[in-house]
């Protein structure tokens, strides 16, 4: 049986999956201080490594976070990762990735949907005061 490279993606993505392989670029960009964003990667890092997830690169973006993604000077970075099957799966906090711009999130999933990706985002924070549930109430 012919496979498309899609699928032989997919197949081996599945496979990585399985045995806890799974690859993960972290993106996430830099509008404020640059310790906030370190915080951030820190924060990304934290969470793809309690998944066991490899990451194979650390984006930092300069653009701030209006700017539409193929924009970003380090977007090309990423698209490259997954393009070329070194990661199959970008990590980043919540609205660093278009989740705003009118488009942007559905020719991003479009786009990931191509590649077999995902996309996941995470707060990169710790709450020191109860953190907001469901519906804003504070547990």
């Amino acid at each position: 049986m012919i496979r498309t490279r899609a699928q032989e993606r997919r197949q081996q993505a599945l496979a990585n999956a399985a045995i806890g392989r799974t690859a993960v670029v972290l993106y996430a960009c830099d509008e404020g201080s640059r310790a906030d964003a370190t915080a951030a990667l820190a924060g990304l890092r934290r969470f793809a490594n309690a998944r066991e997830w490899v990451i194979v690169d650390e984006i930092l973006d300069s653009a701030p976070l209006a700017t539409p993604l193929d924009d970003r000077p380090m977007w090309h970075s990423v698209r490259e990762a997954i393009s070329a099957g070194l990661a199959e799966g970008i990590v980043a906090p919540p609205n660093h990735t278009c989740d705003d711009v009118e488009g942007g999130r559905a020719e991003l999933f479009d786009w990931l949907a191509e590649h077999a990706a995902f996309l996941t985002t995470a707060h990169s924070h710790v709450c020191t005061a109860p953190c907001p549930g469901p519906g804003g109430d504070r547990r």
